[in-house]
Formats: C-alpha cells, sequence, structure tokens
C-alpha cells in the first residue's frame, strides 16, 4: 500500500508542478499582451502627432535672401512666407523647380508677387 500512496502522492505533486507552470505561462502571456497594447498605443499616439504638429506650424521659411532680381521668363510663381516665419519673406520659384527666397522689402519680389496673384484686367 506504501508503493500506492507514494505513486499517487508524486502525481499530485507533478499535477501541483504542472497547474503552477501553467500559471506562470498564462501571467506571462497577459504581460505580454499588455505590453504589445501598450507599444501599439504609443505608435498611434506619436504616428498622429507629427500630422498634428504640420497641421499648425508654418509652411517654410526664408532667412537668408537673394537680392539680384531674375527675368520673368524664368520665374513659375511666387508665394509669402507664412506668418508665423520669423523674416516675412516672398518663395519665388523658377521653372526649373527652385526655390529663391527674397525679402518682402525688395521691391522687385513685391511686384512679381502682384503681377502673379492678382487676375489680369481686374484693374487693382
Amino acid at each position: 500500500m506504501d508503493a500506492g500512496l507514494s505513486q499517487h502522492h508524486s502525481r499530485h505533486k507533478t499535477t501541483k508542478k504542472q497547474k503552477q507552470k501553467k500559471k506562470q505561462l498564462i501571467l506571462l502571456t497577459m504581460k505580454t499582451l499588455c505590453l504589445t497594447l501598450l507599444l501599439l498605443s504609443v505608435y498611434c499616439c506619436c504616428d498622429a502627432m507629427p500630422a498634428a504638429l504640420q497641421a499648425t506650424a508654418p509652411g517654410r521659411c526664408c532667412f537668408g535672401f537673394q537680392t539680384r532680381s531674375l527675368p520673368l521668363r524664368l520665374v513659375s510663381g511666387v508665394v509669402r512666407t507664412h506668418s508665423a516665419c520669423l523674416k516675412p519673406a516672398f518663395i519665388v520659384r523658377t521653372i526649373r523647380g527652385r526655390d529663391l527666397c527674397y525679402s518682402q522689402t525688395s521691391q522687385w519680389a513685391l511686384d512679381v508677387y502682384n503681377r502673379t496673384t492678382r487676375p489680369e484686367g481686374s484693374g487693382q
């Protein structure tokens, strides 16, 4: 009878060990799942932030300026820099796609800007 009792007792120990391992595995799985969800939510938040910053940040600003004017045939467009830029300027795009900065005090850049933004024959 002692042999039968010790076999039953060793099965009980094995079952206890198996249950303990199962609990540890479940805890590890839960921790991994929680960490994964946390990282996923951080990624989603960080991924959305640059878009929000772009909506409020100025587009392009100028810090150095050209002083020589270009022939008008080389200009494809002119835009003003964003009002949040430290130095107000015009960005003149050439027909080759190059952007050049001119100070807003540049009479040439102001004339080109007015010429390209006002519709012809508007009387303004």
